[in-house]
């Protein structure tokens, strides 16, 4: 029997995550497709899902069974909008997705979050990030911050510029 949905990613809810271990990621998704009535959410998500997480939703040897039962991102949360249009289909999707992945890598964790997901759907939209305390303690976080900027602290300890214009 093929599994068309994989049990690893939609087997879950947001009450049974390690919220120290997972950053929950919200998004808006429309997607609409003319003349077809049913379109297909959950195999778009799945899509979204290991994109996001192992980087891939074609099973490949690096892809083990391990690899997705630890690092797939997990939908927590599916809340369908209602719409008066047959052909488009609206939600606000709960991705979580497990800090194992990127350590401390900070970029990393931004293109897994908002990167290329966002091919998959013109309408995909990051609504919100709950990160790990765990986790954001281990980022100092820029040098000045808005109130060093705009004080000129740190202009006045950055390097000398020596560029012409």
């Amino acid at each position: 029997m093929r599994t068309y949905y994989q049990p690893e990613i939609f087997n879950h809810n947001l009450e049974g995550i390690d919220r120290k271990r997972n950053i929950i990621a919200t998004y808006y998704l429309k997607d609409r497709k003319e003349g077809v009535e049913f379109l297909d959410h959950m195999s778009l998500i799945q899509s979204l899902a290991l994109e996001s997480s192992t980087g891939t939703w074609e099973k490949v040897a690096e892809d083990t069974d391990e690899v997705r039962e630890t690092l797939a991102c997990k939908l927590v949360g599916y809340f369908q909008i209602p719409n008066e249009d047959k052909y488009v289909a609206e939600a606000v999707v709960q991705f979580a997705l497990s800090i194992d992945a990127w350590i401390e890598n900070v970029p990393m964790m931004l293109l897994s979050i908002a990167g290329n997901a966002f091919a998959y759907s013109q309408h995909l939209r990051l609504l919100d990030i709950s990160i790990p305390d765990d986790l954001l303690v281990k980022f100092k976080g820029p040098k000045f911050g808005i109130n060093g900027l705009r004080s000129g602290s740190a202009s006045r300890n950055a390097a000398p510029c020596h560029c012409t214009s």
